[in-house]
């Protein structure tokens, strides 16, 4: 199979992206941060011409911020005995500026922030939930992905690899 043809997952024709670091001398916490980019990203979707604009950690292909995790209520197990996740952090509009198609749920919105139910949105777009605790998260998010690979499963298509997304 040639790469050139297989689907990323989201439309590249026509997308710029580009690296920032910022010094940490100067935004030495993730309030500043957070504010630099708001500000960064309001500015870039006001030019003429753009129609989207967003931040991510990774970029789609390059998704390589890996996280062991322990779930909350799961007994004490050693690091490498723990479920890896690919996680990748996004700001709203993310999946509208990358023209990612999403068959069910909504995208991010600045209402997800710290204070919000947790959301997460699998790389598959039909499996996307939140829930008001943790625990109901889990749940959503279990039901979400069975019920996209039953989904899968019935229309005989491939099962992609997982990569989980939350808001930055």
């Amino acid at each position: 199979m040639q790469l050139s043809a297989a689907n990323p997952g989201f439309d590249p024709h026509r997308l710029l992206t580009l690296g920032i670091t910022l010094p940490p001398a100067r935004y030495p916490d993730a309030a500043r941060r957070v504010a630099f980019f708001d500000e960064l990203l309001r500015q870039v979707r006001a030019l003429p011409g753009v129609r989207g604009a967003a931040g991510t950690t990774a970029l789609p292909v390059n998704a390589v911020r890996f996280s062991m995790a322990l779930p909350e209520g799961q007994p004490m197990v050693p690091l490498a005995e723990r479920p890896m996740f690919n996680i990748q952090q996004v700001t709203p509009g993310y999946a509208a500026a990358m023209r990612i198609p999403l068959r069910y749920g909504r995208e991010f919105t600045d209402g997800d922030d710290a204070k919000a139910p947790r959301v997460v949105m699998v790389n598959e777009p039909g499996c996307h939930t939140r829930g008001e605790t943790l625990a109901a998260t889990e749940r959503n998010v279990k039901e979400a992905i069975a019920l996209y690979l039953e989904s899968l499963v019935a229309h005989g298509e491939a099962i992609p690899e997982c990569r989980v997304t939350v808001p930055a």
